[in-house]
């Protein structure tokens, strides 16, 4: 078996620079990495040779990819970006796991504990190898690269000034698309009325309404700090401009890393989000505004590892004391947070995550060097198949507000020069002790070839 890895990137912001740290690390043990937008990607999947597939999770809208990638000859393995946390393993295992697919990964990478125990205690889960690898997302908040992000936070800090960061995630609710919104707002007279997915929605709103008021309100009281609003990358931003239209001390921006924005703050305000963690994981100061609380529909992890506000007058005073240096980052580092984040991240300490991953990618190619192969037939069939899958995302590119219109797709993973990437690689570089020069060629637009070279090739 090739040591050939395709490595997709949905959400630029989100995943862009864990994948490429997992390129480097691969492109210096030999392999060849074909990285990049993940719709782009799909688009040339019949050309691409036989590789090993990096999937961004086992949901049912994977199936179709891996049911193509079988006939292909590609290698499926996956991990999932968004199992940091959920609401129950039953509800994750109901909205995240599909048993096609589940079936099809030849390896599974957990981020930790609980995501690898709500992989087996699926009934569909048939003894898929499980490693707990943790993620690179986790590698680059480590101290050993926290300098990635601080000439970019500098860089904020000298155009912003000092600042509070408001992250959202209301994308479900209030999506760069409204007809793609998967909760809308249940009423009484809804069948489901009652239910837990109803009661859930019902939350989820009355917390997206609690921050519209909140974000104006807090820009009011403190008139002399300035708010960034950074929300979800699916989210409309629109809606938060208008929300804030009146707020001169307020900015909406959906751009750049998160990490950079995080460390830039003085603090973080949020409720569940990620950037909760990885405000955490990065000793900056997460603050959970949870003046609506549910103990059966609240994401517990992120708020537990922030300083939470149970209303708008502890948020206020919070706010006051960071302002005046009272409150600083670290200061929600405890031993009990520690312990409880170990649960759900194997990989704060010891080898990078992006280390494990690759020393299983490796063993997968030396014990399957004598994989068999699909036949002609089967290989020509997904062929077919990937070209005509191919030929409607060209067309639905062309319909607006589809889910893989060229707007939403730039909006995901905005267009990516070769030049960009092989800066992001002299950035990584000389944290990563690696062996050989990598190098970055772009194949076609936002599809590049990751490889180790001899320094004598190298550009």
């Amino acid at each position: 078996m090739n040591k050939n890895i395709i490595l997709p990137c949905e959400i630029k912001s989100r995943e862009f620079d864990a994948k490429l740290l997992l390129a480097c690390i691969l492109a210096d043990r030999g392999w060849r990495v074909l990285f990049g937008s993940r719709n782009h990607l799909h688009m040339k999947l019949a050309r691409l040779p036989r590789s090993i597939y990096l999937g961004k999770d086992v949901r049912v809208s994977s199936r179709l990819v891996v049911r193509i990638m079988q006939k292909l000859g590609h290698c499926f393995v996956a991990l999932d970006e968004e199992a940091l946390f959920f609401y129950s393993r039953q509800y994750y295992r109901d909205v995240r796991v599909n048993a096609e697919v589940l079936a099809a990964a030849q390896h599974l990478f957990a981020w930790g504990p609980e995501n690898a125990a709500a992989w087996r205690e699926s009934p569909d889960y048939k003894g898929t190898p499980i490693t707990l690898t943790g993620h690179g997302r986790i590698d680059l908040m480590r101290p050993e690269f926290r300098a990635l992000h601080t000439k970019a936070a500098e860089g904020l800090q000298q155009q912003h000034g000092r600042f509070i960061l408001i992250n959202t995630n209301f994308g479900a609710l209030n999506h760069f698309y409204s007809q793609l919104n998967i909760m809308p707002e249940p009423t009484e007279g809804d069948a489901k009325a009652g239910s837990w997915g109803w009661q859930l929605a019902k939350h989820k709103h009355e917390v997206f309404r609690s921050f519209l008021a909140m974000v104006p309100d807090l820009a009011a009281k403190f008139p002399h700090i300035k708010f960034i609003l950074r929300p979800h990358p699916a989210e409309n931003l629109e809606v938060w401009r208008t929300a804030v239209k009146n707020c001169s001390n307020v900015e909406v921006i959906g751009q750049g890393n998160v990490l950079s924005w995080v460390l830039a703050s003085e603090c973080l305000i949020h409720n569940g989000c990620t950037t909760g963690l990885e405000a955490y994981v990065l000793n900056a100061l997460p603050i959970a505004y949870q003046a609506v609380r549910s103990e059966a529909h609240d994401l517990h992890l992120p708020n537990e590892l922030s300083l939470v506000a149970k209303d708008d007058a502890q948020l206020h005073d919070m706010v006051k004391k960071v302002w005046s240096g009272q409150l600083k980052h670290g200061d929600q580092q405890s031993a009990e947070r520690d312990r409880l984040l170990s649960k759900f991240i194997v990989s704060t300490e010891g080898p990078l995550a992006s280390e494990r991953m690759a020393d299983v990618l490796d063993a997968i190619v030396a014990e399957n060097h004598s994989r068999v192969v699909p036949s002609l037939l089967k290989r020509f069939a997904g062929v077919l198949h990937a070209e005509g899958r191919a030929m409607v995302k060209r067309i639905n590119m062309r319909r607006p507000n589809h889910k893989t219109s060229a707007a939403y797709t730039a909006h995901r993973f905005p267009d990516t020069t070769v030049e960009q990437l092989r800066q992001r690689i002299a950035e990584f570089r000389p944290l990563m002790g690696l062996h050989n020069q990598i190098e970055a060629i772009e194949t076609s637009p936002n599809i590049f070839e990751i490889r180790a070279v001899a320094s004598s090739e190298a550009t």
